[in-house]
């Protein structure tokens, strides 16, 4: 595939079939990339990996916000230490 198909590909995806770092992640979630990372670790997050590199789905993480968000509440905290404890 030459690189002018492969620029060509790449400018016809769609924002929402986006893959983010761990920073894009964070910036999106206002957590700190240690904790961004641990979600994506522990498989709380949905993921890809390629090769040595771990994204996530933009389309995936915000139907994963969508489906984690009780109003009202506050986050449960759970055994990976992402979200401990609170008092």
């Amino acid at each position: 595939m030459s690189l002018s198909a492969i620029a060509a590909d790449r400018d016809t995806l769609s924002s929402e079939d986006r893959l983010l770092r761990a920073a894009d992640v964070q910036a999106q979630l206002g957590m700190s990339r240690a904790k961004v990372y641990r979600l994506m670790q522990h498989n709380i997050l949905p993921t890809v990996r390629i090769g040595g590199s771990v994204r996530v789905p933009r389309r995936a993480l915000f139907k994963w916000i969508e489906e984690n968000t009780v109003p009202g509440q506050r986050a449960p905290s759970c055994a990976c230490g992402a979200f401990p404890p609170q008092t």
